[in-house]
């Protein structure tokens, strides 16, 4: 009896022992694939954040990378500005001048050409004949419409044998020609300065040490694992087309270098984002105690995902300051607001203060536009640049441009260029993106008002009157008068006198036709005692009214040291073509005949 309450005893210890056993492997089969299946939601969506990370990293690496672009071609077209400014001064040139020039200004070469683009005079860094290597670009209608259009300039990113270069062609004024100079773009793979999208990932320790690749559709950009980086899509087995199925929305379980991974790979602007995390990263290993210490492990393991998320929070935060230090050491534009007109939204890159202010005010396009069309800009500018901004028309006006560009005179008395630069296109090549960059010219516009003004008199100079009179007179409104004005006695006073006191009666004269000359007349001091008056709308009596105004102020400010005579020279042209030359000729022929008059009065 007591065997038989034995045996039983033993057998419901058995059966109470196998039914432990059996619930205690359920149970931990149960947990084991609990934590299997959280470890994966986890690690999951850790690298959906992970890759969010480096996607924003991929985008901040094209803005940066769009934003030195535009800066590098900004400055090739003032370097050609500048080689033309110098020329129209008179100075001569040849190759070994321009030789001096590149090396001085550190580009690839430059081309000086005729009316004809015919080359006068090249230099390249390399010796390179610089004519034949640009002479499909020379033949351009971009490039050609410069000899029709003076004010143009052309700027565009070209290869040439496999390099990149940058060019700009700008008109040559005084050789009535075009000036082309170029520059590579390209950087040698040993430059500590290079910025690639290595840089903005550099110093990144991501949770759970997964191997990261970023590729283009042909290369592998960035990887953390050694020897990956440069190779080619179809060199990896992770990344080369149709080896690996990837699953969307949960981890891929892959084989490579003969160990289990798991990964996901995700699709960013042309970019491909791979993640691959090893098996004892994502999985616990430590199933053999999981009935002991689940709670415990799993505790640790959230305090270890909360600090670990912390610091990686950090590390984008001190990644955004640093991309936030390099945008505003890298760009020479004041703003730059990037456009999207299928979405009509505006996506502020770099804001400046009254821009942020607007911003926060229209966050809508037109708004904004409107907003600052009204409120920044001077009331003499503000129709221009709401036409240049339409966005209803800015997809068919930048067809095969480039860039758009516009100078603007603010509120407050500044000068800014605006650049409108195409940033995406769909299918149809319709512009579906643009970036609006404004960059600060007040100094620029400041010095080119000085090269036009004449010290002595503050009167314009010839400069003026070659580069500015001439090209706009031909639109100006008829009757067109010019007036020439030369002093009578100012040799005699520079020899009995003395320079300052000839200088004094340049001054004097200056001062009388600058009280006498009415709105709509422009005054300019071509050289010595010469004198131009440019008159629109002046027909010849009222021109006959401005030269008798003037010989009156020039007779009240006589005195026993200064005699302020003028011999005048007037054409008139009403109906016939304007041409400035004959114009000039037969005023100066008149003046001649007064100042004969004059001495033979006298």
């Amino acid at each position: 009896m007591a065997n038989k309450v034995k045996n039983k005893s033993h057998k419901l210890f058995q059966a109470v022992s196998g039914f432990f056993l059996l619930a205690s492997v359920i149970i931990f089969v149960s947990i084991s694939f609990l934590i299997k299946h959280q470890d994966l939601e986890e690690t999951y969506i850790l690298a959906e954040q992970t890759a969010s990370l480096i996607s924003t990293s991929c985008r901040q690496y094209d803005e940066y990378t769009l934003g030195n672009s535009s800066k590098s071609m900004q400055e090739l077209l003032d370097k050609a500005v500048t080689l033309d400014k110098f020329i129209l001064d008179g100075h001569s040139f040849d190759d070994d001048l321009l030789k001096d020039f590149i090396h001085a200004q550190h580009i690839g070469g430059v081309i000086v050409l005729d009316a004809g683009l015919n080359p006068l005079a090249q230099a390249d860094m390399d010796d390179n004949d610089a004519f034949s290597m640009w002479s499909d670009v020379l033949g351009w209608e971009n490039t050609r419409n410069i000899l029709d259009y003076h004010t143009k300039s052309y700027v565009d990113h070209i290869n040439r044998n496999g390099i990149p270069y940058d060019f700009a062609a700008v008109y040559c004024n005084s050789l009535d020609g075009l000036i082309l100079c170029y520059a590579s773009t390209q950087k040698p793979n040993t430059d500590p300065y290079e910025v690639t999208i290595r840089t903005f990932l550099a110093n990144n320790s991501f949770y759970k040490n997964p191997m990261v690749i970023v590729s283009d559709n042909s290369t592998l950009l960035s990887s953390n694992v050694p020897g990956l980086e440069g190779l080619g899509v179809d060199d990896c087995s992770v990344t080369k087309p149709g080896s690996i199925s990837w699953n969307s929305g949960r981890l891929t379980h892959l084989e490579y270098d003969d160990d289990t991974w798991y990964g996901i790979r995700q699709i960013y602007n042309g970019y491909s984002i791979y993640l691959i995390y090893p098996r004892n990263e994502v999985l616990s290993s430590q199933t053999n105690f999981i009935a002991i210490v689940f709670m415990t492990y799993l505790a640790v393991c959230v305090i270890i995902l909360a600090v670990q998320r912390y610091f990686d929070k950090s590390s984008l935060r001190n990644t955004k300051k640093q991309l936030n230090i390099i945008n505003a050491t890298s760009t020479i534009y004041a703003s730059t607001i990037l456009l999207h007109i299928d979405k009509m939204e505006l996506e502020p890159i770099k804001l400046s203060k009254r821009l942020s202010d607007a911003f926060g005010k229209c966050p809508q396009p037109a708004q904004f536009i409107d907003y600052i069309c009204r409120g920044y800009t001077d009331p003499g500018y503000q129709e221009s640049l709401a036409e240049f901004l339409d966005i209803s028309t800015v997809a068919e006006r930048m067809k095969n441009c480039t860039y758009l560009e516009k100078e603007v005179l603010d509120a407050d008395g500044k000068w800014f260029s605006i650049l409108l630069i195409p940033q995406r296109y769909d299918a149809s090549n319709t512009i579906q993106a643009f970036l609006i960059t404004t960059r600060d010219i007040t100094d620029i516009k400041h010095a080119e008002e000085l090269s036009f003004k004449d010290k002595l008199t503050g009167l314009y100079n010839r400069n003026y009157l070659e580069l500015k009179a001439k090209q706009a007179m031909p639109s100006w409104a008829m009757p067109i008068t010019l007036i020439m004005a030369d002093c009578n006695y100012l040799k005699k006073t520079n020899d009995t006198m003395g320079h300052e006191y000839g200088d004094l009666l340049i001054e004097r004269v200056a001062q009388c036709i600058s009280e006498a000359i009415p709105e709509g007349c422009t005054a300019i001091r071509v050289g010595g005692d010469e004198f131009v008056i440019l008159c629109r709308e002046c027909p010849a009596d009222r021109a006959a009214e401005i030269v008798a105004k003037i010989k009156r102020l020039l007779t009240e400010k006589n005195d026993d040291k200064l005699t302020l005579s003028v011999a005048f020279g007037v054409h008139t042209t009403e109906n016939e073509e304007f041409s400035f030359d004959k114009a000039y000729y037969l005023a100066d022929q008149n003046m001649y005949s007064d100042k004969q008059k004059q001495h033979a009065e006298r």
